[in-house]
């Protein structure tokens, strides 16, 4: 439900805008038909532009969505790596030292 959701909200932005443009339009058609022309056009330019803005704002939000999943992503990846190499670090400095015998014959 939740994987791609930016992209399913910039979908859901286009569909919207295209419902808000297909109802202003009819809404202006049947003001016409009714002789209100003067409110029909003010209507159909509204409509459309209040769509305009909705659709926008929207889209900016699925947008920021996708961007702040690259981001997580990456920070994981970064996260993954760091652990990998600060966990061959703690390796490496665990290795048990010679016991003093075997530093001696090593020294000579």
């Amino acid at each position: 439900m939740f994987r791609n959701s930016g992209r399913i909200v910039k979908e859901w932005a286009k569909i919207l805008f295209a419902l808000g443009v297909i109802g202003s339009v009819i809404y202006c058609i049947v003001l016409i038909m009714n002789s209100k022309i003067l409110l029909s056009i003010g209507i159909l330019i509204g409509g459309i532009f209040m769509s305009w803005i909705t659709s926008c704002v929207l889209y900016a939000i699925g947008q920021a969505a996708e961007a702040s999943e690259k981001v997580l992503e990456y920070a994981r990846i970064e996260n993954r790596a760091y652990l990998a190499q600060h966990s061959q670090e703690q390796k490496q400095q665990r290795q048990p030292a010679p016991p003093q015998d075997q530093r001696r014959f090593q020294q000579k």
